[in-house]
């Protein structure tokens, strides 16, 4: 049976609420099809933080890690299939056609706070920015391209923020 994933759009949200009302886990309650997807995905990671959600009907489990220095935070099907990493990385790391996009935005003068690469499987990858301008937060979205594909305004201090 081939599974369908779903749109980046429909993860993030999923992430979003994850973030918002996630039920933290243990290790004994991670299925054993994730456990092992994991492992061998990341065997040298250390994980930080589980955490299981039920979003229209559909569970994910987030494992969040530690792998030689980068975060990584892994959203997986029961079954073990990687669904979406986000994966920390400096400003600098941007592609430099995402990095030009973000100057010539009206986001080019704010405060970089984090940056994350989002990658589905067999997509190609996003980059989610967060950045403080005149004293607000706002999480961009670009796609591979450079092209802006969402602009959402976060509240200071918020999780999902962070």
């Amino acid at each position: 049976m081939k599974h369908t994933l779903p749109t980046l759009s429909l993860l993030a949200a999923a992430v979003s609420i994850v973030a918002a009302g996630e039920s933290k886990i243990k290790k004994t309650e991670l299925p054993p099809a994730v456990q092992s997807a994991f492992r061998a995905q990341y065997p040298n990671a250390r994980v930080k933080e589980l955490a299981r959600e039920t979003d229209d009907g559909k569970t994910v489990y987030e494992v969040s890690v530690d792998d030689a220095g980068v975060r990584r935070d892994v959203l997986y099907s029961p079954e073990g299939q990687r669904l979406l990493e986000e994966t920390t990385i400096r400003a600098q790391e941007l592609p430099e056609v995402v990095a030009k996009a973000l100057t010539s935005s009206r986001f080019g003068k704010a405060k970089t706070l984090k940056v994350e690469r989002l990658q589905e499987e067999n997509q190609p990858p996003k980059y989610e920015l967060l950045v403080e301008m005149d004293g607000k937060q706002h999480e961009l979205v670009f796609d591979a391209t450079g092209a802006l594909t969402n602009e959402e305004a976060k509240e200071v201090g918020d999780k999902d923020a962070d």
